[in-house]
């Protein structure tokens, strides 16, 4: 996205509204510019998606977000502050890893992807359909008919690590009881709320830019967002 490119939030609801949550990442990635096209924003590790969404949500709608936590000993609900900071630069140290699962066979995993997430989703069995995807290499020609439920289990755990912020939790103390509270975070779930809540202001600006001065919607989004809002408070002073 360049400095000039306002009307990315416009793409990113109109793109978002239709995407499965899973995709969504992805979508919002691409519409942001952070990748050239949707393809290639599905293909990146999902560590770096997070990343690059937690920076877009830094430099769009603060560096923080706020998430709900609900405790399951006593019900109640806590207005948890997520810092974003901490997924901005968080990945794994490595794309890939090796691993010698229970049983003693070697694979090598790569980080996954949105689309390896899609493809294991539509499968009958998810966490087989994802190994399958995301082992590059192992000591057996057919590594997933192979391993047995351990071991499956293994490579699924080791693949959540790789995914590096893609997987991180919040963690909170219950007021109310003491409980310990942890949920996972999907950074792409805060960036979506943000478009969602600003999309709606931005078109409502352009509208009455529109009306007012007769600008085309590319004009106004053209336009510097210092520039626009000091028009749109010419125009409102002018309506009271």
């Amino acid at each position: 996205m360049t400095a000039t490119d306002h009307g990315w939030l416009l793409r990113a609801w109109e793109r978002g509204s239709t995407a499965s949550p899973a995709a969504r990442g992805a979508v919002l990635c691409a519409a942001a510019g952070v990748t050239p096209t949707l393809d290639a924003a599905l293909d990146l590790p999902l560590d770096v998606l997070s990343a690059a969404l937690a920076r877009t949500h830094q430099r769009e709608f603060g560096s923080s977000a706020s998430g709900l936590l609900t405790c399951e000993q006593c019900g109640e609900v806590l207005d948890v502050e997520v810092p974003l900071g901490l997924f901005a630069d968080t990945r794994s140290a490595s794309p890939e890893t090796v691993l010698t699962t229970p049983a003693g066979r070697v694979v090598r995993l790569r980080v996954p992807t949105t689309r390896d997430l899609l493809h294991a989703r539509d499968s009958d069995d998810v966490v087989t359909a994802l190994v399958e995807r995301c082992v590059t290499e192992a000591d057996t020609a057919s590594p997933t008919s192979a391993l047995d439920g351990d071991e499956l289990a293994a490579v699924d755990a080791e693949l959540e690590a790789l995914a590096g912020a893609a997987a991180v939790s919040v963690s909170a103390l219950c007021p109310s009881c003491g409980a310990q509270l942890s949920a996972p975070v999907d950074v792409a779930d805060f960036v979506w709320e943000g478009v969602q809540q600003q999309a709606p202001v931005l078109l409502a600006d352009i509208a009455d830019l529109a009306r007012a001065f007769g600008w085309t919607e590319d004009a106004i989004l053209a336009l510097p967002p210092l520039r626009r809002s000091h028009y749109l408070a010419l125009v409102r002073e002018a309506e009271r």
